[in-house]
């Protein structure tokens, strides 16, 4: 992509006083019930010990955290996905497992839900009339989001049915917002963040490619205070008195304004900022997440030094340790090695070997029975929020990322239900099924370049053996390279470490995650993620 001269910028910020901030602040008491209730049932949660409870709280955040950014549909799905947070559990079951508190919150919510899907979405119909207007007036506009949140803008349409959103209008990333070309508005769903759900790089008021920003947001969601703030000085006084000069904030109300109640001002509900507030328990880390495209990232912890190919021919270390944002940038691949396989006797099987079986099986069992799978998961324990989805996504050929659940207590139950690692498919008996099943999911975590070496060979050891061994591979990964968005390239014959290198290519990048440290490091799937997003 072509950078846009400077010159051009200028021209544009020149040609008028002000920029404008059009922000349409959304109220609906319908959904702001949803809101008071998932709240509600996360401040209960917050602090229990119980690890149902505690991914029980995270799921509702991130669900909540979705609908107040995105513009999701606000139809029969959100009372059922409220249900499968629960497990669908009765409203008895509930408070006889977390109390009648629990009880009352889980039904009001659920009640709320159903009555949304009565109506269309407050939001997507004022952002649905914002985007008609734009193109009524000829006017040229950018949406700014999340690579995986665009099928919500494309789905908007006029009231005749025209779409008001090209596939074309789309910037998800710093990078692509800072080639592009100027254009009149940008379009923003939810508050201005520089971090975590709903981020926005802080040049789109720094650094503006537009004339008006284009802002709908949920009644009681605020911006972050210093969302554009680069301070000259400790206090960022000169900075913050030039953005005010330089920008006019117009604000409107859409909606019923009695969305709150009495006893609940809209200052007191913003709950991206409490969320992020309260997710931050000690055990966790700052970490980036790079992503590999729609589906899939990695999350690195900062100043991380990742193993990376530069397929570019001017490149003059096309392989090296790179860190994210700096040194590694989108375009470049993540290079994961999988290097000396866990020996399990016979069982020991080239990549992908063990998700055809499993995935074969799966299949069958889905199109025999989808809803009869779904319950026998769900009753083993399976009790995954978009169940249905996560099945169809792990049912995918196996490549050079296996999609399978993320974490093994799940997978085990998987390959349980599916019936497979007994005596039908292993000449051992129960002893060798479960060794089976146990070597399916080393294959999975291979896949996602999760580290299981041989005895105590430390990563770093592997990766400055692997910068000599990829560098006399160097004409095959650039031509590998020239093919798609990922390959596998084997360890020669000959040296002294077996196996292969995973290659992923980098879309982009996105920091304000807290995570475990069992998170970081490997390839994991998008949603799976956005439990640890801000």
């Amino acid at each position: 992509m072509t950078r846009i001269a400077a010159s051009k910028i200028f021209d544009l910020l020149g040609s008028q006083e002000r920029c404008v901030i059009d922000r349409r602040e959304i109220a609906d008491p319908t959904f702001g019930s949803v809101r008071r209730c998932l709240r509600q049932m996360v401040y209960l949660l917050r602090d229990s010990d119980d690890r149902e409870a505690e991914e029980l709280s995270r799921g509702l955040r991130t669900l909540l955290s979705e609908w107040l950014t995105v513009p999701v549909p606000l139809d029969d799905s959100i009372q059922i996905t409220i249900a499968e947070s629960f497990a669908n559990r009765s409203p008895g079951a509930v408070a006889q497992r977390w109390g009648n508190d629990m009880r009352r919150l889980y039904e009001g919510a659920v009640t709320a839900a159903a009555q949304l899907s009565l109506q269309e979405s407050p939001m997507r119909r004022e952002l649905a009339a914002a985007l008609k207007e734009l193109c009524d007036r000829h006017q040229t506009f950018k949406v700014y989001c999340h690579r995986r949140e665009s099928p919500h803008f494309t789905s908007l349409q006029s009231a005749d049915g025209v779409q008001l959103v090209p596939g074309c209008a789309f910037l998800h990333t710093v990078t692509e917002y800072r080639d592009s070309d100027t254009f009149d508005v940008l379009v923003k769903c939810g508050p201005l963040r520089s971090h975590g759900w709903g981020a926005a790089p802080d040049a789109v008021l720094t650094a503006p490619r537009f004339r008006d920003l284009l802002q709908v947001v949920w009644a009681g969601c605020s911006d972050e205070p210093s969302f554009g703030y680069e301070p000259t000085d400790p206090g960022g006084r000169q900075t913050e008195s030039r953005l005010k000069s330089q920008w006019r904030t117009r604000r409107s109300a859409v909606g019923q304004p009695d969305a709150f109640s009495a006893e609940e001002t809209v200052d007191e509900v913003d709950e991206l900022q409490w969320f992020r507030q309260i997710n931050r328990p000690r055990e966790m880390r700052s970490a980036t997440l790079v992503e590999l495209d729609r589906d899939h990232g990695i999350l690195y912890p900062p100043h991380a030094r990742v193993l990376s190919f530069d397929p570019d021919p001017a490149s003059t270390q096309p392989f090296d340790q790179r860190i994210p944002y700096e040194t590694l940038t989108e375009g470049m691949f993540v290079v994961l090695p999988v290097i000396d396989e866990v020996g399990l006797g016979e069982l020991r099987a080239e990549h992908g070997s063990y998700s055809r079986v499993w995935k074969e099986q799966l299949r069958r069992d889905w199109t025999a029975d989808p809803a009869g799978l779904v319950r026998r998961l769900r009753a083993q324990g399976l009790n995954l929020v978009h169940l249905e989805s996560a099945i169809e996504r792990w049912c995918e050929p196996p490549s050079n990322v296996i999609h399978a659940p993320q974490q093994s207590r799940h997978f085990q139950i998987l390959i349980k239900v599916l019936g497979l690692g007994t005596e039908r498919h292993t000449a051992g008996g129960a002893s060798a099924g479960a060794v089976w099943w146990q070597a399916a999911w080393i294959e999975v975590r291979r896949s996602r370049g999760e580290a299981i070496q041989a005895g105590v060979q430390e990563r770093e050891i592997i990766d400055e053996r692997l910068l000599e061994i990829l560098k006399s591979q160097l004409a095959d990964a650039r031509q590998m390279a020239l093919c798609g968005n990922g390959f596998i390239l084997p360890t020669p014959d000959g040296t002294d470490l077996h196996g292969y290198c995973s290659f992923h290519r980098i879309a982009g990048f996105e920091s304000g995650f807290e995570v475990p440290d069992s998170e970081l490091r490997k390839t994991g799937e998008m949603r799976y993620f956005e439990r640890w997003r801000g």
